[in-house]
């Protein structure tokens, strides 16, 4: 019969294993990620059953749809307040999209969410189609293309600025020169 030490080192081992592997593989993926088509087409690869709209298409929509389009940006408060697209509405959850629409009595007919790159808008894309809301789309490659293309942004006064939270400054490379905002 094995001694304890022996289990538990062998079942360390094969913990660490694992999460060298898992490193590894995280690694290799993360090279992927040098530029936002990259990403993009991952995340449009992740999210398969996620319907991906460009900026020049939700920009488009923006100028025909009025209050039959709901913006969602779903990065975090502090992210949001740096800048968002223009009416857009800071709601993270498919639970705070249901309370907002019973509470506002909107009824809008596409939902469009964005994040910094698309992942986390395409897992609240995905979130909203399986709580039965239709026509949902993620915005391709979120506010960093937007941004990267000179479309407007507001920050949380409503004032046109030119810069975006870069979440994370791994990601602010993938912003055009200028485009990523830093601490004050």
């Amino acid at each position: 019969m094995p001694s304890r030490f022996s289990l538990w080192s062998g079942a360390i081992l094969v913990v660490g294993m694992g999460l060298l592997a898992a490193g590894y593989y995280g690694y290799d993926k993360l090279q992927k990620l040098n530029d936002l088509p990259s990403i993009e087409a991952m995340i449009s690869e992740d999210f398969s059953d996620v319907t991906h709209l460009s900026p020049a298409a939700l920009a488009d929509r923006q100028k025909t749809s009025g209050d039959d389009l709901l913006i969602i940006d779903c990065r975090k408060p502090h992210e949001y307040a740096v800048s968002h697209l223009p009416n857009a509405v800071n709601l993270r959850s498919a639970s705070e999209v249901t309370q907002y629409l019973e509470d506002t009595g909107r009824t809008p007919q596409e939902i469009v969410a964005y994040c910094s790159v698309g992942y986390r808008s395409s897992k609240l894309a995905r979130a909203l189609q399986k709580d039965g809301y239709e026509n949902v789309a993620n915005l391709r490659g979120s506010i960093f293309a937007w941004a990267n293309e000179d479309r407007p942004l507001e920050n949380s006064d409503g004032t046109e600025v030119l810069t975006v939270h870069p979440y994370h400054d791994f990601w602010a490379k993938l912003l055009k020169p200028g485009k990523a905002w830093k601490r004050p």
